[in-house]
C-alpha cells in the first residue's frame, strides 16, 4: 500500500468521523431516555435506594440520552446549522472546562461556610460530561432560535 491511499484512507474515515449524525427522530428517542431516567433518579433517591449499580445505569442511560440529542440531526441540515453546532461545542468545551476548575473551589467554600470543614470534594466524569451536554444541546438550539428568526 502506497503512503496516498493510506493518507486517502485516513481522511476518509476522518471525514465520516466529523460528519457523523444520528437521524432527526433520535432525538425524540433521547428526550424520552433523559426524561425516564431523570425521573428515576429521583425516584432512587426518594425511596433511598442504595444500589450504586442502578444509579451508575440510570446516570449513563441519562448522559446517553443528552448525547442523542445533541447527536441527531435537524430536520433541515444546511451550513448555517452546522457552523451553530460547532459554536456550540465550543462554548460547551470551554464553558465545561471552566466549570472543572472552578467547582471544586465553589464547593470548598460553601462546605466551609455551612460546616467549618475543609472539605474539597473533585469532580467526577459523570458530572462534567452532563454539564457539557445540557451547555452544548442549550447553547444550540438558543443560538438556532435566535439565528432563525
Amino acid at each position: 500500500m502506497s503512503l496516498k491511499k493510506i493518507t486517502a484512507w485516513d481522511r476518509k474515515v476522518f471525514r465520516k468521523l466529523i460528519n457523523f449524525q444520528l437521524p432527526n427522530y433520535a432525538k425524540k428517542i433521547g428526550a424520552i431516555i433523559a426524561i425516564l431516567s431523570i425521573s428515576a433518579l429521583f425516584i432512587l433517591k426518594g425511596i433511598d435506594s442504595d444500589s450504586i449499580w442502578t444509579r451508575y445505569i440510570v446516570r449513563n442511560l441519562f448522559v446517553m440520552g443528552l448525547l442523542a440529542i445533541s447527536l441527531s440531526r435537524e430536520r433541515i441540515e444546511d451550513e448555517m446549522i452546522k457552523s451553530i453546532r460547532s459554536q456550540s461545542y465550543a462554548i460547551a468545551f470551554i464553558v465545561g472546562v471552566l466549570y472543572a476548575i472552578v467547582q471544586p473551589y465553589v464547593t470548598f467554600g460553601v462546605s466551609y461556610l455551612i460546616n467549618r470543614e475543609n472539605a474539597l470534594l473533585e469532580l467526577n466524569h459523570w458530572q462534567l460530561v452532563t454539564f457539557m451536554l445540557l451547555i452544548q444541546v442549550m447553547f444550540f438550539h438558543a443560538l438556532l432560535k435566535r439565528c432563525r428568526i
